[in-house]
């Protein structure tokens, strides 16, 4: 199997991870103050590429943002790199613009992601992925993140599911039991480079002490994907079955894909509306 690129294999994932870590650093002086600590709004996929390294960010936009909520903008700006055909390695930064305030630097994360069943054709992919999240503000925990991505495919249709349990290490940590944080998404391909969807994402911040529904983050509402890299017709497994050979055909061109959707608010406690935009650079 080819490369992408023309240095070396490990040249590109670790000019990408050090640029990362630059950028948060320079814009991390002060942690934000939402109460919630939600992943970014953007629903992980299971499947790894040997090879293929990957700059995603991921921005939401608040209207009517709550006092639990109190953010204008977030973003997380993400790197990972297809070790093998099955490991995944990753470094994430994120940044928050808490109300009347500049865009602030918040935490690093570093972590990987195993392919435990590779699909073939239509049926199941299931990956499990696990990231240590270090806090930039003192005050703040550090916290682990792990738990499963689970995917189902049939024909053009395709849903998405992660479950990840969240849990806070160390001395400052102020609650005892674990959390959750679920992204959910259903998407159908209209071609091969446009695509509509329903996705979904919520927060129980402590599930021994979960409190009422009303007061946890819920939100959910369409998106629309664009693939301004994809060329080849035919259905989501179809494409699959021919992953490797168009691999090895792929050039240096890099791949961009975007995503935009509308997220409503489901309860008290969740911004009105959040507007998320998801742009992926693949090469």
């Amino acid at each position: 199997m080819q490369n992408r690129g023309s240095g070396p294999r490990w040249a590109k994932p670790w000019w990408a991870a050090s640029m990362l870590l630059a950028c948060v650093t320079l814009l991390a002086p002060v942690r934000a103050s939402a109460q919630f600590d939600q992943e970014s709004f953007y629903v992980r996929q299971p499947e790894v590429e040997q090879g293929v390294t990957e700059i995603e960010e991921h921005g939401a936009f608040f209207s009517g943002p709550t006092t639990e909520e109190n953010l204008g903008q977030s973003h997380e700006i993400e790197a990972t790199y297809g070790l093998t055909d099955r490991w995944q390695f990753m470094v994430e930064g994120f940044l928050e613009q808490p109300l009347h305030e500049n865009l602030q630097g918040t935490e690093v994360e570093f972590g990987a992601q195993y392919e435990m069943i590779k699909r073939q054709g239509d049926g199941f992919d299931l990956a499990f992925r696990t990231e240590y999240e270090a806090e930039l503000e003192h005050d703040e925990a550090d916290a682990i993140l792990f738990g499963p991505i689970i995917k189902y495919v049939q024909g053009r249709a395709s849903t998405t599911f992660d479950a990840f349990f969240t849990g806070q290490v160390g001395p400052k940590a102020d609650t005892e039991g674990l959390g959750l944080q679920y992204n959910w998404q259903f998407r159908y391909e209209l071609n091969p480079r446009f695509a509509l969807g329903v996705e979904a994402f919520g927060n129980i911040e402590d599930l021994a002490n979960p409190g009422s529904f009303n007061s946890q983050p819920h939100r959910v509402g369409p998106v629309i994907y664009i693939n301004f890299g994809e060329e080849t017709d035919g259905s989501i497994a179809e494409k699959r079955e021919s992953e490797e050979t168009e691999h090895e055909q792929k050039t240096e061109e890099p791949e961009l894909k975007v995503a935009a959707g509308i997220l409503f608010g489901l309860t008290d406690v969740t911004s009105d509306v959040t507007y998320k935009l998801d742009a992926e650079v693949e090469f």
